[in-house]
């Protein structure tokens, strides 16, 4: 038996050593500054992100490390003496994916334009954002322009901002048409996200298009992720009933969601940093006491994504909200964010006295008369 047990425990090791993903960057550099130094950033779990750091030498540099998987989006940035530091659109760094697999980079005198070599998912990243790059640079112009101006009627601002909404559009387009034509393609895998898994997307449509990806995608990381992701939205849609949680409210006394079976329930999805939740605070409290005024019987329970338990009820206080509270401080891994699929805010689910779920994502002017469409 213990010459069995010490089998599979080799067995174990051994598969743990030698299943672990590596990476290996070879690169040649041309720049003659003697005080540059190369930066790359990968991460190494779901919450870290390590920073290796090297001076070329001979006009050669190498990285080489473990991938917490792959592939595995990093950035590689070049700094010079005396360097400060500068905003994000200004910085010398190149957006690169790493595999298990050498690759090789040549470098001139800017890593922004290096070269990728002997990587198809890099060539297909260069690919997809040489198309993207023109509505980009216009986006961050006026965004530089523009970003601060709090005169929302200027003619300048006005044109900034529309001429800023057709290259999103644009850019949308692109990610479309390039997923179409490149179904094998990691990048695909990857603009996805944007495309079909945005803020508020629908299941159905996502569904439709993920399941035309390639196998081998599906069932990467990211393509399990994006399955996952889609599922639980399916359990959020209308006419779905209601998933039951229990979670604490401000005074840490347990709120359970099926206890309000019999009412018109509204799951709210908010956090006291979030600049959009705090806005349509008073279009809700102004919606939920009229309500009340009018004999509508409507419960709220809002959910909060906060970590600080000051600036929620700090928040709550300020805002005065006068409905059921509840939060387990764990930020966007709060568990029935999480059991609901939520990864933006804000978003609420109107539920009926049945639970049934009767609409998601009510908002904006005019609240009160969009809950009496559903509240019969």
């Amino acid at each position: 038996m213990k010459r069995i047990l010490f089998v599979i425990s080799a067995i174990l090791i051994v598969t743990t050593v030698f299943g672990q993903e590596e990476f290996e960057i070879k690169g040649t550099i041309q720049s003659k500054d003697p005080s540059v130094m190369l930066y790359l950033s990968y991460p190494i779990n779901e919450k870290e992100i390590q920073t290796d750091s090297i001076k070329p030498q001979n006009g050669k540099f190498e990285f080489k490390g473990k991938l917490y998987s792959s592939p595995s989006n990093a950035s590689i940035q070049m700094r010079h003496a005396g360097d400060k530091v500068i905003r994000w659109y200004l910085r010398d760094d190149l957006s690169v994916y790493l595999e298990n697999k050498p690759m090789q980079i040549v470098v001139k005198d800017s890593v922004k334009y290096a070269k990728i070599l002997n990587s198809k998912i890099n060539a297909d990243n260069e690919l997809l954002e040489s198309r993207i790059k023109p509505y980009r640079d216009i986006l961050n112009f006026y965004i530089r322009k523009y970003g601060h101006s709090s005169d929302t009627t200027d003619p300048g601002f006005l044109r900034a901002r529309d001429s800023c909404k057709a290259g999103i559009a644009a850019q949308m387009q692109i990610r479309k048409s390039f997923i179409d034509s490149n179904r094998n393609s990691y990048i695909s895998l990857v603009a996805f996200q944007l495309t079909d898994l945005g803020y508020s997307f629908n299941p159905d449509t996502a569904e439709k298009n993920f399941v035309k990806f390639t196998p081998e995608l599906k069932e990467t990381k990211l393509g399990v992720a994006y399955r996952q992701k889609i599922d639980i939205a399916k359990k959020r849609q209308v006419g779905r009933k209601v998933m039951d949680f229990i979670q604490n409210d401000t005074a840490g006394h347990p709120i359970k969601l099926s206890d309000f079976r019999g009412r018109y329930v509204l799951v709210d999805f908010w956090a006291s940093w979030c600049g959009p939740c705090r806005a349509e605070n008073p279009n809700l409290v102004a919606a939920y006491k009229k309500l009340r005024q009018n004999n509508k019987d409507l419960q709220i329970i809002s959910v909060s994504l906060d970590e600080s338990k000051v600036s929620w009820l700090n928040a709550v206080h300020h805002d005065s909200l006068p409905w059921t509270q509840v939060s387990d401080l764990k930020g966007f891994k709060n568990e029935v964010a999480v059991q609901y699929g939520i990864d933006a805010i804000p978003q609420n689910v109107l539920i009926s006295p049945n639970g049934t779920i009767l609409a998601t994502n009510l908002r904006g002017q005019g609240l009160y008369e969009k809950f009496l469409q559903y509240m019969r």
